[in-house]
């Protein structure tokens, strides 16, 4: 097996703008994240009115 022609790492420490973008990605994939989630919680809210609904528990289907 061949060793590879290029560093793995950097020979010098990232900048600060790339240090600062790298935080940043973690930050925005976090809030993507969030998201998700957010988007999740409604499906489950949503399926949890259409069952009150079937129930015929009305007031309890308006709360979902």
């Amino acid at each position: 097996m061949r060793p590879l022609a290029f560093p793995l790492r950097p020979r010098f420490p990232l900048s600060p703008a790339a240090d600062l973008r790298q935080k940043a990605g973690m930050n925005i994939q976090a809030k993507a994240l969030g998201v998700h989630l957010f988007t999740a919680t409604g499906a489950v809210f949503a399926m949890l009115a259409t069952l009150a609904a079937v129930q015929e528990k009305w007031s309890l289907m308006f709360i979902w």
